[in-house]
């Protein structure tokens, strides 16, 4: 986690002010959620990630809306999709622990980096 709050803020740099969004596909119930939402959940919003990758729940159990139907293959709770000009372009699979998580998000907002940068949104 040290090294994603020393690195993020390099990674995201330059950004526009909302390079895109995370995405949380899960479901009411799902332990590895919960232990998400307890571990990272809850303080993810004052994260140096949050303004620029804001979090989205979506619940697997309900009808998708309509701007993430093309997203697919979503078999796993939780699932992270990272957008990036309205694109995927990394996807955490399930949550073991936060150091994994944080070490994810830093690779994923690297490429989310990279995308927005590239100017073709």
């Amino acid at each position: 986690m040290k090294k994603l709050l020393l690195i993020l803020p390099l990674l995201l740099a330059g950004l526009p002010a909302r390079a895109g969004e995370l995405l949380m596909f899960g479901f009411e119930g799902c332990p590895y959620c919960a232990a998400w939402d307890r571990d990272i959940g809850q303080s993810y919003a004052n994260s140096d990630a949050a303004p620029l990758l804001p979090l989205k729940r979506i619940d697997i159990k309900k009808p998708r809306p309509a701007e993430y139907e093309k997203i697919a293959d979503i078999r796993i709770s939780p699932t992270f999709v990272i957008l990036a000009c309205g694109e995927e372009v990394a996807r955490i699979l399930g949550y073991r622990d936060s150091g994994s998580f944080w070490d994810l998000m830093d690779m994923a907002a690297a490429k989310a980096k990279k995308r927005e940068s590239g100017g073709k949104c």
